[in-house]
């Protein structure tokens, strides 16, 4: 899981060191900067949230499994839809610059979560609980 963790705040440095050199040459303004930090952030605490649900359901039984991770994932929808409306509505933020950041962040690390439960998976399958 450590690695996981540090292969989801490598893609998240690496995205904003980009971010941060395009506001620095002044391509994107304050405002779009701000944008990007909402949408980022918030797409690695859904993240962290998926990685740590899995963690906890991982040794369980096969209900339990099923009820937090697809349980966790229709919570995790709602907290993400609800605080996107909560962002677009209450903070001055551009909203395409929020939605472009949002979208790129959520698919590389969505690719990044699915490739934790698949090595799990292929794990359990060998016997081994070990962590790699």
């Amino acid at each position: 899981m450590k690695k996981k963790i540090s292969q989801v705040l490598i893609v998240f440095a690496i995205g904003y060191l980009i971010i941060g050199i395009l506001y620095w040459q002044g391509i994107i303004d304050h405002h779009r900067f701000n944008s990007t930090f909402y949408a980022s952030g918030l797409n690695l605490f859904n993240t962290f949230l998926a990685l740590l649900l899995f963690q906890l359901s991982y040794k369980g039984n096969n209900k339990n499994f099923l009820i937090m991770n697809l349980g966790g994932m229709g919570a995790r929808l709602f907290l993400v839809a609800m605080s996107v409306f909560i962002f677009f509505k209450f903070l001055n933020i551009d909203k395409y610059g929020f939605i472009f950041t949002f979208f790129i962040f959520y698919f590389v690390l969505l690719i990044i979560e699915v490739d934790f439960f698949r090595r799990k998976a292929e794990l359990k399958n060998k016997g081994t609980t070990e962590d790699k």
